[in-house]
């Protein structure tokens, strides 16, 4: 957006990106735009908790951590790593 529009850097803050894209391409460019960038932040939170699930796991498997961490689905994925992940996620958020 650089060139773009007039605005300065001191004007970029949390969701400008939005806004720019709305005055470049219309209300479609900025919805699409916004959407995109939620999805992504979605697909980013769901690779990091999948990568710490397995990660749980893997240290169960050493013995770090309880046995009830290696439990997997019939599809492999770390069940008991995830559930855990979800239950200090919401607690914490």
């Amino acid at each position: 957006a650089v060139g773009a529009t007039d605005y300065s850097q001191s004007d970029w803050v949390d969701g400008h990106l939005g806004s720019v894209c709305v005055e470049i391409g219309g209300k479609w460019l900025g919805a699409w735009t916004i959407f995109a960038a939620a999805i992504s932040n979605l697909a980013l939170f769901e690779a990091e908790m999948s990568s710490d699930a397995f990660q749980l796991m893997g240290m169960a498997e050493r013995g770090y951590l309880p046995k009830i961490f290696q439990t997997r689905s019939k599809y492999g994925t770390p069940t008991a790593g995830i559930i855990f992940n979800t239950i200090v996620v919401v607690a914490f958020g």
